[in-house]
């Protein structure tokens, strides 16, 4: 990236790099910075893309699931070092089923979940901006030893940095592809098919603390299935916009930015801004970090701990609450739609011309 700035190639969006210093004393730096600077990045970041470390291994990827089909697409353009196979394919010959999803006729690996342990902490759980963490990993043993040093990772970690050069590949390649989109590419539909997936898993909660009589799901899994719908037409509307020539892009530079602003807004939706019940900090209502589990994920937090510990009281509080942030996502996603609709629209009526 560096080179084609040197060029003279400049993206058409900031491209951003940031070293976060105190990331072990509890995620200090990032933290104060995404703090102090909250209002800005809410109004014009896209995306975070988080790197901490890296072996040579398997590749793994987690974040916000609106960006799963584009995660998918990069992990096609590189192939592992020395090898005839791509990444997406090494990682589709050693997941089961459950990891997949078929998206446009394909079968796309679904992200991880993000919870906490890393710089993503802040831009993720407090401010509301997608967040991505990707990358090569092994259970060498060595992580945070004695033996974490420059000689086993050159000897053993990664010999010759090939992963590493395979990573920054992938790397550019994401942060290229989302800073020159016309179109912020984020497929919203991927998000509620996921979170679907945690109201089956909270069922299962139900289920076994014999509450379901007790504590009821309906309204959560009604709004979203209004937004699954919203978010269906709308990737259908970004379809079509994504087949227009850059002559008709110019002519719908206007609309085109509103629509990217209403996308980037989206996720968002999904802050509340008192947070989640003893810890107002973490705001995010799909995903946040266990109240005991350190670093591990619990997904739709307000409402699958409140059923861990059976407090129907606070499970009845929960749903409301994210019932409510799947609706402000929907109102956004709306908006988008009426923008999407009015270009496409045009450029039906300029081609008739």
């Amino acid at each position: 990236i560096a080179d084609l700035a040197k060029k003279g190639f400049w993206p058409k969006r900031t491209i951003a790099f940031a070293s976060w210093d105190g990331e072990e004393y509890g995620l200090i730096g990032s933290t104060e910075y995404g703090e102090e600077f909250a209002e800005k990045l809410q109004g014009e970041m896209v995306v975070y893309l988080n790197r901490e470390s890296y072996t040579a291994g398997n590749f793994s990827a987690g974040g916000s699931h609106s960006l799963q089909p584009f995660i998918n697409e990069i992990m096609r353009e590189v192939n592992l070092p020395g090898d005839s196979l791509t990444i997406y394919e090494s990682v589709i010959k050693r997941v089961d089923e459950t990891k997949l999803v078929t998206h446009r006729g394909r079968k796309d690996v679904r992200l991880g979940a993000l919870g906490s342990g890393s710089d993503y902490a802040v831009f993720m759980n407090y401010l509301g901006i997608p967040a991505i963490n990707f990358g090569f990993s092994a259970s060498n043993g060595i992580y945070h030893s004695r033996y974490d040093s420059h000689w086993f990772f050159t000897t053993h970690g990664d010999p010759g940095f090939v992963y590493g050069e395979k990573q920054a590949e992938l790397v550019a390649i994401f942060l290229l592809r989302m800073a020159n989109a016309d179109v912020l590419p984020f497929t919203y539909s991927s998000t509620t098919e996921t979170i679907d997936r945690y109201l089956d898993e909270l069922d299962e909660e139900l289920k076994k603390r014999d509450l379901n009589e007790s504590i009821h799901l309906a309204e959560i899994k009604a709004a979203n299935a209004e937004l699954h719908a919203t978010a269906t037409v709308l990737d259908g509307e970004l379809r079509r916009i994504s087949e227009m020539s850059a002559a008709e892009i110019d002519r719908q530079v206007d609309p085109i930015k509103r629509l990217n602003n209403l996308l980037l807004k989206a996720e968002q939706g999904f802050l509340y801004q008192d947070g989640l019940p003893g810890r107002p900090w973490y705001r995010h209502q799909i995903y946040a970090p266990g109240f005991y589990t350190g670093y591990g994920v619990k997904t739709l937090p307000g409402v699958r701990e409140a059923i861990e510990k059976k407090d129907v009281r606070e499970a009845e509080q929960m749903s409301k609450v994210l019932t409510e942030t799947l609706d402000q996502v929907r109102q956004t996603l709306l908006d988008a739609v009426v923008v999407a609709a009015a270009i496409t629209k045009s450029r039906s009526k300029h081609t008739q011309k």
